[in-house]
């Protein structure tokens, strides 16, 4: 296990020194704190909470706050608590859900009473109301998603427009001509609306254009199952007639879009290409694998954890808003579709 003995021997400075740079707690040339900063960057070292916890500066716990009622994904929810818990273990600290429906109070208190260290705040809306109040907090916090205005604080996200250009991608490589994208409801139930949402048209329109495809968006009137039926009556129009291609925003949504697909009579990928924005693990395991945009949940949230953790050690902040790059993976509802 690196310790911060092994820093300072590749540093060429002293362990208090070390201490120094990485808490703040005396000033450092920026020369000494560069040479510091490289050799915890080499050896991979990450403090312990426990220890920092004992010596009174930190509790060594991470509070991520997330929505979870019933219109929570867990789908798309699991693989950032995942990495989120993997990430803080391996730097000595703990990881607590906060229930976003318990409303920054709660967070307020957590910080007020020294119980978390830092805030990782998911559902990020376009106008968040929460992001003045959490920027006001004496806390490292960081956005997992885009907000319209971050009030100076980091966010971390997948980059959304790449996700839409390679979908649109894979269907024009299909050979379809017309693709529906089934997106999900244009506000949630408290009626925030995030940048995905606000932004799906446009950007969706203009990668359609590049691509060579005419563009029809479907919007569910809710995030359950009724939402998604209507979808049915145009796809019995499309049986015999004009080659469609589907991309379908969420996961849960795929699973619907599939089950009305098979009732209708339609087979994915030979009748109509489907191409789903969801993580790898869950196209790999639909009864009919489905080619996927992955968001890149884990390393978004790992990123998160690490721009934390930086905030927390006095690091330099960088950009207040960082990209992770999706990837595709084709599957067999994207074959080539015969004219």
């Amino acid at each position: 296990m690196v310790t911060s003995k092994d820093v300072a021997a590749l540093a060429g400075v002293s362990q208090a020194t070390v201490s120094y740079v990485m808490n703040g707690t005396r000033p450092i040339s920026e020369k000494t704190k560069k040479k510091v900063r490289a050799a915890i960057k080499q050896l991979g070292y990450y403090p312990n909470a426990n220890a920092r916890a004992l010596a009174g500066q930190h509790a060594g716990v991470i509070a991520a706050v997330v929505r979870m009622n019933e219109s929570t994904q867990f789908e798309e929810l699991l693989p950032h608590i995942s990495s989120m818990t993997r990430e803080v273990r391996k730097r000595g600290a703990s990881l607590m859900l906060v229930p976003a429906e318990e409303g920054m109070k709660a967070v307020r208190q957590l910080v007020g009473e020294s119980v978390v260290d830092a805030v990782a705040l998911f559902d990020i809306g376009h106008n968040d109301r929460r992001l003045p109040e959490l920027a006001e907090l004496d806390v490292p916090a960081v956005l997992v998603g885009t907000p319209g205005d971050s009030h100076g604080l980091i966010s971390v996200d997948v980059d959304y427009p790449a996700v839409i250009d390679l979908a649109a991608a894979e269907l024009a490589k299909s050979g379809v001509k017309k693709a529906v994208l089934v997106s999900e409801p244009l506000a949630d139930e408290e009626g925030r609306y995030t940048w995905a949402i606000g932004n799906t048209e446009s950007l969706w329109r203009e990668a359609a254009r590049s691509h060579g495809l005419e563009l029809e968006i479907f919007n569910p009137a809710s995030d359950a199952f009724s939402g998604v039926q209507p979808l049915g009556n145009r796809m019995r129009e499309w049986r015999g007639n004009e080659r469609i291609g589907l991309v379908v925003r969420r996961p849960r949504t795929t699973e619907w879009v599939l089950q009305l697909m098979l009732r209708e009579g339609l087979a994915p990928g030979r009748d109509v290409a489907l191409v789903s924005v969801c993580e790898d693990s869950f196209a790999a395991s639909c009864g009919i694998p489905v080619t996927n945009v992955s968001p890149e949940a884990e390393q978004v949230s790992a990123k998160a954890i690490e721009r934390l953790f930086d905030l927390m050690d006095g690091k330099p902040s960088g950009a207040l808003h960082q990209l992770v790059m999706p990837k595709s993976t084709v599957r067999s509802t994207t074959p080539a579709i015969p004219s």
